[in-house]
């Protein structure tokens, strides 16, 4: 899967809240499935792309 493709996902369902991107632990998991990557891998991502994951359900991230 091409990292480009993995990050304008994941930015597509962020919100920006006082120059924070972020993205709700739900989001996340969905992206995961949809792009059929693990929730490490998207976690990973969100770290590089200062990404902060929000409402986290299961302690994935």
């Amino acid at each position: 899967m091409d990292k480009k493709i993995i990050i304008q996902e994941l930015k597509s369902k962020c919100t920006n809240k006082n120059n924070q991107l972020l993205i709700d632990c739900a989001e996340a998991r969905k992206i995961s499935k949809k792009l059929a990557i693990t929730h490490i891998e998207i976690g990973k991502i969100c770290n590089e792309e200062k990404i902060k994951i929000i409402n986290c359900e299961l302690g994935c991230f």
